[in-house]
């Protein structure tokens, strides 16, 4: 019990290490992006797709990704246990 007591608080601190390591991630992405899109641009948009539109929309399709296949994933394990008696929680 006391492992399993140890081994949960191990975890805990490993997810809040992880988050404080994304948002810094995020955060010196995000300045370094700025700072490479500082250009003075005289149109707004001329049709071209630039180092921020790129990431944008890579960010995009990662997010859609994720809530598509992750409802799927939901929703199939709401239908299994719905349906299915040995599967109950």
């Amino acid at each position: 019990m006391k492992k399993q007591v140890e081994l949960e608080k191990d975890y805990k601190m490993f997810r809040v290490n992880a988050l404080a390591y994304w948002i810094l991630l995020n955060s010196i992405y995000m300045l370094a992006l700025t700072m490479l899109n500082n250009i003075k641009a005289t149109k707004i948009n001329d049709g071209s797709i630039r180092l921020i539109d790129g990431t944008a929309m890579f960010l995009a399709g990662i997010v859609l990704y994720k809530v598509i296949f992750g409802s799927l994933h939901i929703l199939w394990f709401k239908l299994r246990v719905m349906c299915r008696q040995d599967f109950k929680v």
